[in-house]
Formats: structure tokens, sequence, C-alpha cells
């Protein structure tokens, strides 16, 4: 958690990481069973040329994606997370 947070921090300074207990399922259970710690984190920003309702409505959606924008953030995040651990 402490990694993700200063990491996070690195690409936005004062950034906030609210922990959250979710229903859904993610392919990290496949890891725990190995023993390996997993958390299902990923940073996501709101692009200035959609709404909040169609943020939320990308994931698990029929049509699910992401935009460029936070997939780049996502892979630089994912790329520093790596060097660190």
């Amino acid at each position: 958690y402490s990694t993700i947070e200063k990491t996070l921090n690195e690409i936005y300074p004062g950034a906030n990481i609210v922990p959250i207990l979710s229903a859904g399922s993610t392919d990290c259970k496949y890891l725990r069973k190995k023993g390996l710690i997993t958390y299902g984190f990923s940073p996501l920003i709101k692009d200035e040329d959609i709404t909040y309702n169609d943020l939320m409505g990308m994931s698990h959606a029929p049509n699910e994606r992401i935009s460029v924008t936070n997939l780049m953030l996502t892979t630089d995040f994912n790329y520093r997370i790596m060097k660190r651990v």
C-alpha cells in the first residue's frame, strides 16, 4: 500500500488514496492462490471531454474501454511500481 501511495504521489503530488471494499471479482485471485500479495488498484482520471457518467459506464460494459490518457497513466504507474519492487 505504501508503495502504491508513494508512486502515485510521484505522478500526482498530494493525491489521496482511499481504500474501498468491492464485492466484484478480479484476476488477482489467481495470483493470490499462488501466495502473491496483490491489490486491485489502477489510477484513473476523468478526461475533460467526457462526463462522469460516461467514465463510469466505460468499465465492465459491453464495449469496455479506457481512454488513451488513462492507458498512458496506468502504464506509467505500473512501470514505476515494477521498478520499485
